[in-house]
Order: C-alpha cells, then sequence, then structure tokens
C-alpha cells in the first residue's frame, strides 16, 4: 500500500533511531538521497539534517558540492565562523563570527569557508543539495574530490582483505579443530584408552576455540567498520544506492539475503566455534 506520510520523533532523528529504514543512517539526517528509493525520507533532489549540539560540525569546509546551505535556529545559539584558504584548505584563516539566535535562520553561499559552534540547548535543522562528486562537471574541487576517493579506494581494499582473513581464519580453524576432533576419536578407540592425552587434546582443542571466537569476533569488528565507513562515503555520491555497499545493503534487506547474511556471520564469529567448544568441554568428562 502506498504511504503518505511518515511521523517520527525530532528526538529519534537526531539520535540516529531509524526502525523504519533497511539501512543505517546518520544521525541527523531526516530527508536525502542515503536512504532506500521506495521510503518516504528518500530524496535525490536535497537533503534536510535536524542537528543538536552533539551534530554540529566543527571542522572547517567551504560545502562548494552541496550548494547554498539553508539553516534554522529553533532553540540556543548557533554561531557560525566564517573565513577563507588564503593560507591553504587544511587551515582556513578565521575572518567572522556570525550568531544566530532561536528563530532567526541563515543562507550561506557555496564556497563560504566555515565552521560551526554552538551553546550546549543548540537545536534547529538545516537544508541543502546532496553534494555532487565524481561527476562531470563537479564544483568540487579536484583535489577534495581526489582524496574522498582515495579514501573510498582504501576503505574497499580493507574491506576486501578483511573478508580473505575472516575466511582464512573460518578455514584454518575448522581445519585444525577437524583433525583435534578425529584424533580424539581415535585415542578413544584404542583398547586402553591413554587419559592423558586425550585430557591434552580436549584442553588444546577449548584454548583452539577460544582464540577462534576472540580473533574471528575482532576481524568480523573490522569488517563491519570498512563497510559502515566506505556506505558512509557514498552517501555523498550521485545516486548512492546503485554503488556497491549501498547496493549491498538492499539485497540483504530481503528475506533470503538477509537470512543468508545472518547466518553467515553467526557461522563465522560464533556457531562453529561454540560448537568445538561445547565437544571438547563434554570430552573433558571422559
Amino acid at each position: 500500500m502506498l504511504r503518505n506520510h511518515l511521523v517520527r520523533s525530532v528526538s529519534d532523528i537526531r539520535r540516529g533511531v531509524f526502525p523504519d529504514t533497511r539501512v543505517t543512517i546518520r544521525a541527523g539526517w531526516a530527508m536525502g538521497p542515503f536512504y532506500p528509493p521506495d521510503e518516504l525520507p528518500f530524496t535525490a533532489d536535497f537533503e534536510v539534517k535536524e542537528w543538536d549540539a552533539a551534530l554540529v560540525r566543527k571542522s572547517w569546509d567551504d560545502h562548494v558540492s552541496s550548494g547554498p546551505e539553508y539553516i534554522s535556529v529553533t532553540r540556543g545559539t548557533l554561531t557560525i565562523v566564517g573565513g577563507d584558504a588564503v593560507g591553504g584548505t587544511e587551515h582556513p584563516v578565521e575572518r567572522e563570527r556570525l550568531d544566530v539566535a532561536a528563530g532567526s535562520s541563515i543562507v550561506l553561499r557555496p564556497g563560504y569557508w566555515r565552521r560551526f559552534e554552538c551553546t550546549p540547548d543548540a537545536a534547529g535543522l538545516s537544508i541543502r543539495l546532496p553534494a555532487r562528486i565524481f561527476t562531470e562537471g563537479s564544483a568540487m574541487s579536484e583535489g577534495r574530490a581526489t582524496n574522498l576517493e582515495e579514501r573510498y579506494k582504501a576503505f574497499t581494499e580493507h574491506w576486501k582483505h578483511t573478508d580473505q582473513i575472516r575466511q582464512l581464519l573460518l578455514y584454518n580453524f575448522l581445519m585444525a579443530s577437524t583433525i583435534l576432533v578425529a584424533g580424539w576419536g581415535v585415542l578413544y578407540a584404542m583398547p586402553v584408552k591413554p587419559s592423558v592425552l586425550l585430557k591434552a587434546l580436549s584442553i588444546l582443542g577449548v584454548v583452539l576455540a577460544l582464540l577462534w571466537l576472540i580473533i574471528a569476533r575482532r576481524s568480523t569488528g573490522y569488517y563491519n567498520m570498512y563497510e559502515a565507513e566506505a556506505r558512509q562515503i557514498e552517501r555523498d555520491f550521485v545516486d548512492p544506492q546503485r554503488w556497491p555497499f549501498h547496493a549491498r545493503a538492499g539485497f540483504r534487506a530481503n528475506l533470503p539475503g538477509a537470512l543468508e547474511g545472518r547466518i553467515r556471520a553467526v557461522a563465522i564469529t560464533a556457531g562453529v566455534p561454540l560448537l568445538f567448544l561445547v565437544f571438547f568441554g563434554l570430552t573433558l568428562a571422559f
């Protein structure tokens, strides 16, 4: 059924709580191209951010790629620190400070270097164009676009490498644990059971399973972190849903994909090593 409206708590948006979406959205973003196209908050033409003191961007930016920006302050005071990049884009020179109090708004032109400060109770919203990068005629400077592209490639390569490590860990630990099980079975089947060796293999199996759990959990954490960072950068691309990590999230949103992803994650990080841990734990009693 076609949905005509969506009611959400502003506080939930600012905290990044989005039970109605299938992908992870940064805290504060109420509308924009980073939502799935079939959801009401999706729009490719503009983006809306509900911000508070915790979400105010304190680093310098010229926002050339996202055009003019409209900022409305609903609570507290927002201070816009303006400057220019005569000394280089890494450390712009501060030129002015503009205080925007509750009940007021301001429009900032693209290319105006600024950063933000605010009172602890400040809140409001901003509207701007999505950043247009990796497209012909982009207003973003070549240096900044290249830097973002390099970061994206780096996160992608780290993600691939981490996934290879996870698969290698699964194979190696599985082979080692299987050999221990087979060895334990051979010793247990002997007419005179060597109890010391049986105990030693059981203890080794328990230690191996625990190491498997710890290392697999750590590698999976890095795997998820690199994927999240790469998807974060994709949100600044034109039509982010067509880029690989957003497309991957869309695939996992359907039941078979989501089920496969969860089963695979549990198997690598917990399921299989837990089975071996239980087995070797029980064999300690023999």
